[in-house]
């Protein structure tokens, strides 16, 4: 009796691992499928205004050479040149389109902004002093090594030079010292004449990452936290496809399916504090771990691009890449950005993508009978492939800038 009672038991637990084995090979996910978002909390932004009007790239002529970079760490080290450095203006000038290219062609330093921007937001990078242009705008600063006492600061548009005196020297060895410390980031490029100013294109098929991410989406609680703190005269109208509160100041929406975050709030503020106002709502909203800078005013809105390791991001419909503010005189601040964050790379994901040089993309140009002399201008950038999982990849392209409009350059030689 108790041998069978023994076999019975052995028996039972026998069947049992069976049913588990079964259950975990028929109906256990995959690990490289993921069907839901990650809801995360991610630590306070703690940027400064200046953090998000840097330029995001840097140009050394050196050796007779064009050498370009996009890495964050490298621009950032260059920009800290200009922390000691007090400058003010001079003087300023309208140059001929010849003149200006002439003038860009000179052997110098130079640091380009993804958009104009004027001198009243440079004041949070560095320490310039614009006198009455604070409103008007520049593109790029740069150092002309054979001037060492004056900083230029242009608008590749309009071709207007901004002269600012230096209250200490600046010249080829200051920055030749930073351009060997980080080398290794740097591409030779060569300069293309576009319809306004020179743009780069990279000199070698240099190799570039394709990246993939786990979507992961900043808790709502956080929103509401950040922005009310307190949940008392609180309203609470959300729906099956939004969250949605609301008080006498506030009134923010979180989509459910497409994370979008809308807030619109009411305030009154001066001039002044106008960006101020700004830093606080990408202090509010802009949850994005890595770096963000401004890529744009369209009137009153201003669009802040999301970047991912040294390149922007460019997506269809511009809700996942970027946030927009609007700061209406009125008081009125509408915020739209996405509470998607891509902050947990598949490192071993990861696949080498060689870019088109500028013998290739010549080519390419002449093929479909289009010149490069045409276009405003090219970059690089990361596009976020079609996916029905929670899986991003991140694909670097090409892309060309036609009367301020951006398509992929293989959309554009198509065409």
């Amino acid at each position: 009796m108790k041998v069978s009672r023994f076999y019975t038991v052995i028996l039972a637990v026998l069947v049992a691992i069976s049913l588990v084995c079964t259950y975990w090979v028929m109906f256990k996910p995959k690990q490289d499928k993921v069907d839901t978002t990650t809801i995360v909390t991610v630590a306070k932004n703690d940027k400064q205004i200046g953090a998000f009007f840097k330029p995001n790239q840097m140009l050394m002529y050196h050796n007779d050479t064009l050498q370009l970079t996009y890495e964050e760490e490298s621009i950032d080290a260059f920009v800290n040149l200009l922390d000691h450095q007090k400058m003010t203006f001079s003087s300023d000038r309208v140059l001929s389109s010849a003149d200006y290219l002439a003038f860009l062609s000179q052997k110098s330093a130079q640091y380009i902004f993804p958009a104009p921007m004027t001198f009243q937001i440079a004041k949070y990078l560095c320490n310039i002093d614009s006198g009455d242009k604070i409103e008007e705008t520049f593109t790029r600063f740069v150092f002309v090594f054979s001037d060492s006492n004056t900083l230029y600061a242009v608008n590749d548009k309009t071709k207007h030079v901004y002269s600012f005196s230096l209250e200490k020297p600046m010249n080829y060895d200051t920055f030749y010292s930073l351009e060997q410390k980080y080398r290794p980031s740097f591409f030779d490029v060569e300069a293309v004449q576009g319809k306004d100013t020179y743009y780069y294109v990279l000199s070698h098929n240099e190799i570039f990452k394709q990246r993939m991410y786990l979507l992961e989406q900043i808790n709502p609680t956080q929103y509401i936290k950040t922005l009310f703190g307190s949940t008392i005269n609180l309203k609470n109208e959300s729906t099956s496809t939004a969250y949605r509160y609301v008080n006498n100041q506030f009134d923010l929406t979180i989509g459910k399916d497409t994370g979008l975050v809308l807030s619109t709030q009411y305030r009154t503020f001066s001039t002044p504090q106008y960006l101020q106002t700004i830093a606080t709502q990408l202090d509010y909203f802009e949850k994005w771990p890595k770096r963000v800078l401004f890529a744009g005013q369209n009137g009153e809105t201003l669009h802040f691009r999301r970047y991912v390791a040294k390149l922007p991001i460019m997506d269809t419909v511009e809700n996942f890449s970027t946030t927009r503010l609007k700061v209406r005189q009125d008081g009125i601040i509408t915020t739209m950005s996405s509470s998607y964050i891509l902050q947990t790379e598949l490192s071993m994901k990861r696949k080498d993508i060689a870019m088109m040089s500028f013998q290739d993309m010549q080519e390419a140009f002449e093929q479909q009978d289009k010149s490069m002399a045409d276009i405003d201008g090219v970059g690089i950038f990361y596009t976020i492939q079609p996916s029905k999982t929670k899986v991003i990849t991140l694909v670097p392209e090409w892309y060309v800038f036609v009367n301020d409009t951006a398509k992929r350059l293989v959309d554009y030689l198509a065409e």
